[in-house]
């Protein structure tokens, strides 16, 4: 498949953001909401709500493929560990207990010691949304989506999560239809995309009852985002019903944002001036990345 053309798509990464941020507040099984109503976004402003390791992660791997045509694992595993040193994202824990961090308990041990570790988490897809803008066809969108992941989650779920993601930004920006995106990844990445949003959210709902907390894999979440996105209306529905699944919300809805912003081509101006707002502090220096992306030709990568 030959070179691709650019969309005329704005805000390509804060598809991503904006969802990982909508999500945040709503992520832990005790915050989870299973109704689309109850899914607001950015109440109260946005007081509450947070940029988390999705949108570093995001903006991390972006900035390692806009700066490099030639890529090496040494190179994507120094790049993105610079980032959570930069952005160590510490939160305050309740009743002066302290703090935590909000990387995975798995990724975090990647942090102490940044060799692969045959993650299966999600980890691997809600970073791997710039691999389906910039790559110039489906062939390399799954050979670099893969190799983005193989820093941490080389296993066969983290692997093919980050492909099942990539490939759909892929093909929504290059305007293929749901139907098409669809039959894509259930080809390609083996997912069974025929549970619906209502059949996904009880399921997740007897989970977090059964064990006390959320699922982060791979193999759940990535799934109900797509899922979240074919039965869309637009960009700010999509993120609702992302959030709406209950389980890992905030990359529930970075991967679903994601997906919708190549889709729908369009993100609401409000949800654009909040999330600029929130950036324009300590994460300041993403929006150079977000406009180098927008900016970017899609190009074709060697892997070293």
């Amino acid at each position: 498949m030959g070179l691709t053309t650019i969309t005329n798509t704005k805000n390509k990464l804060l598809g991503a953001v904006i969802g990982d941020m909508a999500g945040s507040i709503y992520e832990q099984a005790r915050k989870n909401v299973y109704e689309y109503d109850k899914a607001v976004l950015f109440p109260n402003g946005g007081k509450s709500n947070k940029v988390t390791d999705d949108s570093v992660m995001t903006v991390a791997v972006a900035h390692y493929l806009l700066d490099n045509d030639s890529l090496t694992q040494e190179g994507l595993t120094k790049a993105v560990h610079r980032y959570t040193t930069d952005y160590p994202l510490k939160v305050k824990l309740n009743w002066g207990r302290g703090e935590t961090s909000m990387y995975g308990a798995g990724f975090q041990k990647w942090i102490e010691n940044p060799v692969p570790y045959q993650g299966d988490g999600d980890g691997s897809a809600m970073r791997v949304s710039p691999v389906g803008w910039l790559c110039d066809s489906i062939e390399q969108v799954m050979e670099v989506a893969k190799f983005t992941a193989d820093i941490s989650h080389n296993s066969k779920e983290g692997e093919r999560g980050a492909q099942a993601i990539a490939l759909c930004v892929f093909l929504a920006r290059t305007g293929k239809t749901k139907a098409d995106i669809k039959d894509a990844v259930q080809k390609l990445i083996l997912y069974d995309l025929d549970k619906s949003c209502d059949t996904i959210r009880k399921e997740t709902l007897e989970y977090v009852k059964r064990h006390k907390h959320i699922s982060a894999k791979s193999i759940d979440a990535v799934p109900a985002a797509i899922q979240a996105f074919l039965e869309s209306r637009d960009y700010e529905d999509a993120i609702r019903l992302a959030i709406s699944m209950g389980g890992d919300s905030d990359t529930i809805a970075c991967m679903c944002g994601a997906i919708a912003v190549a889709y729908y081509k369009d993100i609401p101006s409000w949800l654009i001036k909040i999330a600029n707002n929130k950036l324009s502090k300590t994460y300041k220096a993403f929006k150079e990345i977000i406009k180098r992306v927008d900016e970017a030709a899609p190009r074709h990568y060697t892997m070293m």
